[in-house]
Formats: C-alpha cells, sequence, structure tokens
C-alpha cells in the first residue's frame, strides 16, 4: 500500500511541481528484478487503477524513487507518509488510515493535507457517507 501511495502522490505532484524534492518513506529497491516482479505487477496494478495515465514498470519506480530526498533546513520541498496507520488499512473500510502531505518551504509547514477516506464526514453518523480531506495553510487556518 505504501508503494502504491508513494507513486501516485508524487506521479501527481511531479506533473504540477517538477523541480521540487519529496521526502517519502519508501525507495523502489524491493520492487526491482525478478524477486520483486510479482508486488511490482500488484502495485503497478493500484496505481493505474488511480490515474488517468497508466504509468509502465520504468515510470512506476521512478515515481517511487522521487520520493528518496533527505530533506535539509533551506529550499522546498514536500513530504510524504503514504499509509499512516497501516493496521487500521488492512482492515479495510471498518479501519482508520490517513495519507499525509505537507508542503515545507525553508523549514516552515506553509501547506499540509490528510486524507481519511475511512473517516465519517458527519462524526453523529459514522456508517454514513465517508472520506475527508482536512486542509491547513499557513496564515489562513485548517479546513475540512
Amino acid at each position: 500500500a505504501d508503494f502504491s501511495a508513494q507513486a501516485v502522490v508524487n506521479t501527481i505532484l511531479y506533473k504540477s511541481f517538477p523541480n521540487d524534492p519529496v521526502v517519502g518513506e519508501e525507495d523502489s529497491k524491493g520492487l526491482q528484478g525478478d524477486g520483486g516482479k510479482e508486488m511490482r505487477d500488484k502495485v503497478l496494478s493500484l496505481v493505474n487503477s488511480a490515474l488517468d495515465t497508466p504509468l509502465n514498470e520504468k515510470e512506476l519506480l521512478d515515481a517511487i524513487d522521487r520520493g528518496t530526498y533527505s530533506g535539509g533546513p533551506t529550499g522546498r520541498m514536500w513530504t510524504l507518509d503514504p499509509i499512516d496507520g497501516t493496521n487500521g488499512f488492512l482492515r479495510g473500510e471498518e479501519g482508520q488510515y490517513a495519507v499525509g502531505v505537507s508542503l515545507i518551504i525553508d523549514g516552515a509547514v506553509h501547506l499540509s493535507v490528510i486524507g481519511s477516506p475511512n473517516y465519517p464526514v458527519n462524526f453523529n453518523n459514522p456508517k454514513g457517507e465517508r472520506g475527508c480531506l482536512f486542509i491547513a495553510v499557513k496564515g489562513q487556518g485548517a479546513f475540512q
């Protein structure tokens, strides 16, 4: 799941911000070569089900590896937690997990987005519609 989420988010970020590095959690080493083929095929299928334009295997590995920047105190970068709450993710529709992305400029967070696909839209109706985005913008507040 982490590989897939990181590939999707990195692909989308790269389209709009091709020069921005990403601090992610994964690299593609475990998906390379014959030993990684089965997992690579599963990840590629999941990623392509989420994107408008499908990736080939090389593009998939490159997208994941865009998240290997180590960060630093200056410059502009994105941070990505592809699946926070892996156990919740593994529980499916009953579990809680989130995908978190932040834009950091010169050490200060300017934008953060947390996507929680299984979180109830209305907390008073937990069995109702699900899927929330939480957005915080520096100097402007936080929103759901």
